[in-house]
């Protein structure tokens, strides 16, 4: 038997940092406990907004790998393929309302007359739900969903107008073909407020209507605010006063699916990224979407809106081009519309390549159906742990443990990266092979670029692999555990692999 506990071998020495059992030097950033035989209920986050458009990008094998659970898009074209990738697709209603041409973003001359007082709205309601029906061979895994940020300030409605506009929906929806068996889904807020939800609620249960599929957005607050920690409350709040309240059960809400997460400022944030789907995942929310951003979009540097001051040279428009909601780079294309400016277009061979973004939703998805419990001390830190991973397209799970670890900073947003320490434990190695006692650690970090907003080249820039920071050979010690010590740098997210010496 070895001698030694641990032996370091460095593979790349500009990122090797030292593995010890000695308390770090540096400010320890948090302390994460890890149990491989403690399995976790989870369900998969992973989902995207604005469905595929672009045929040539992106690589479709490649968004298949992030294994989606949900679509959510505005486009009955885009609904086939939406479908085959995640079987579940929300069909926003609204956004084909009275839409200009070469406007996808349903927010143009919709609002005069209202919806509710116009009879040609029925009359595409009927259309819209009579293509769901299909001549009887009705289309699966569609949620109809109403009315996109009813409450949004570009909308210029009252609360009552979408609540009419809501009731209307749903008694086409329902005295369609379709409408025995369809879901509807609401409110679709921009962001989580308990008087407007309440007061939305209270109309359905005074109409007799039903919301099966609860949506709202989690992707903007005040910045002093932290996002990430409010999360799990806002879904606790809708859970015991509305889907668990027997007053409402006749709304009949089936599911919470957040259709809308993660702010521009956050985009390329990995450990940010990480947060959104933990926060969520760990309130137990059914599905969910990463955003994404028209070209129309202009944000600061804290990713708020800035409308009116012309559209930055390295903007990428991120629904309906080839960067599939900012997790792919994209350049120049003959073949279609994505012509950025040379500052922002990735070097040659690079255009197309995921992203550190992809990266996050891959990683994630390969642990899903194997999470185990983990804890930690420290609020701003992620810990997403698995006892197995199960990449696409594999079909038998690899018997290697993955811990995915980040620290987030979120507010403000213009800190210089800073660096401490995790120590992280590793508890019930025998899961992995009870007969082992070494075991092969190795660590890579999805690093953050360093772009905050939209106008930064850094937006675009691939990343080809995780970047291997170390690789380590440990001994289990007498309660068949390890302890692992690394340097991390805020924002960045950390790959954890733990796979017995055979």
């Amino acid at each position: 038997m070895k001698k030694w506990l641990p032996v370091l071998f460095c593979l790349i020495a500009l990122h090797c940092i030292s593995q010890t059992r000695h308390a770090p030097k540096l400010p320890v950033v948090d302390y994460v406990t890890v149990n491989l035989n403690q399995p976790a209920q989870a369900k998969s986050l992973s989902g995207f907004l604005g469905g595929l458009q672009n045929p040539k990008y992106p690589n479709r094998e490649d968004v298949r790998k992030l294994q989606p659970k949900l679509m959510r898009t505005s486009f009955t074209e885009r609904y086939d393929e939406s479908y085959k990738l995640a079987g579940r697709v929300h069909l926003i209603v609204s956004d084909l309302w009275k839409q200009k041409d070469n406007d996808n973003s349903g927010q143009i001359d919709m609002y005069n007359p209202r919806p509710y007082l116009d009879p040609t709205y029925t009359d595409y309601l009927a259309k819209m739900f009579d293509w769901g029906y299909n001549n009887g061979n009705i289309r699966p895994g569609i949620v109809w969903e109403c009315w996109n940020e009813p409450e949004n300030e570009y909308s210029k409605w009252q609360l009552s107008d979408f609540f009419e506009t809501y009731k209307v929906t749903y008694q086409a929806l329902l005295d369609s073909k379709i409408g025995s068996t369809a879901q509807i889904a609401g409110p679709s807020f921009a962001w989580f407020s308990e008087e407007k939800m309440t007061a939305f609620f209270d109309y359905c249960l005074e109409n007799n209507l039903e919301v099966n599929v609860i949506t709202w957005h989690e992707i903007w607050y005040p910045a002093e605010s932290k996002p990430l920690s409010k999360l799990q409350d806002h879904v606790a709040f809708v859970r015991e006063h509305f889907m668990e309240n027997p007053k409402y059960a006749s709304l009949n809400m089936q599911s919470i699916e957040i259709n809308e997460i993660i702010w521009p400022a956050d985009k390329n944030r990995p450990s940010e990224i990480a947060g959104y789907l933990q926060n969520l995942e760990d309130a137990g929310v059914d599905y969910a979407c990463k955003t994404c951003f028209y070209h129309t979009t202009n944000t600061d540097e804290q990713g708020n809106m800035a409308d009116g001051i012309g559209v930055p040279p390295c903007e990428l428009g991120s629904c309906d081009d080839a960067s599939f909601n900012d997790l792919f780079t994209i350049g120049y294309d003959s073949e279609h519309y994505v012509n950025l400016s040379n500052e922002c277009n990735p070097l040659p061979g690079n255009e197309n390549k995921p992203k550190s973004a992809w990266w996050v939703y891959r990683l994630y998805a390969d642990g899903v159906p194997f999470r185990v419990k983990s804890s930690n001390t420290e609020p701003a830190s992620h810990v997403i742990a698995s006892s197995k991973i199960q990449p696409y397209p594999d079909t038998v799970a690899t018997n290697t443990a993955q811990v995915l670890v980040g620290y987030s900073n979120q507010w403000p947003l213009d800190y210089a990266p800073v660096t401490g320490t995790y120590s992280v434990r590793i508890n019930n190695l025998a899961t992995l092979n009870p007969q082992a006692t070494e075991f092969t650690v190795k660590i890579c970090e999805i690093p953050f670029n360093g772009a905050n907003s939209y106008n930064k080249a850094e937006d675009n820039t691939p990343l080809l692999q995780p970047v291997l920071v170390s690789t380590a050979y440990y001994l289990a010690d007498s309660k068949n555990g390890i302890t692992v010590n690394f340097t991390a740098t805020t924002d960045a997210l950390y790959q954890i692999t733990i796979s017995a010496v055979e």
